[in-house]
């Protein structure tokens, strides 16, 4: 496919963001664009749970061994 070029001009301290993400992420800044364009030209689609909530809570550990959930977690 033909490829075209496109300069911009960004933050100095957001380059050095993007700079250190795609040296860990062992990309070229032309794939990271790329990459970041299709992402916003073309989302993905967002799974969503409706209107259900996320609940976290703690229980000491000998409540936990005798719960339902203890089952669940050992099998993930």
């Amino acid at each position: 496919m033909p490829q075209k070029g496109i300069t911009v001009k960004v933050d100095a301290e957001l380059h050095a963001k993007v700079r250190e993400y795609i040296e860990s992420h062992g990309m070229t800044m032309g794939e990271f664009v790329s990459r970041a364009l299709e992402n916003e030209i073309n989302p993905k689609e967002v799974q969503t749970m409706g209107n259900m909530r996320t609940m976290a809570f703690q229980v000491p550990e000998e409540k936990s061994e005798h719960s339902d959930f203890s089952s669940y977690h050992h099998q993930k």
